[in-house]
């Protein structure tokens, strides 16, 4: 599996921080899935050991923060859609 994650401009002209994902080696690809509704940059993805997906970016502009969300792939769920859990650290 391929994961891709990108900021990107919708149909509307708003930034978001989304993720498109590939099952067959980068031949097709779902999404995009929105992460977040704001203008973020540098997104790392990782797999934890529990099978969920954790993604780590900047959130750009005035009050700029590194971010993190932790979600469960699409197909993985009832929906089809990503499914936000929470992230705990330690």
């Amino acid at each position: 599996m391929k994961i891709w994650s990108c900021q990107k401009i919708n149909e509307i002209k708003e930034y978001y921080v989304g993720l498109r994902i590939s099952r067959d080696d980068g031949q097709s690809w779902q999404g995009p899935f929105v992460i977040d509704n704001l203008t973020g940059a540098y997104a790392s993805t990782l797999e934890l050991h529990d099978k969920t997906i954790l993604v780590i970016y900047y959130e750009e502009g005035e009050k700029s923060a590194i971010r993190a969300r932790r979600f469960r792939l699409p197909g993985e769920t009832e929906t089809g859609e990503l499914e936000f859990l929470e992230y705990k650290r330690g």
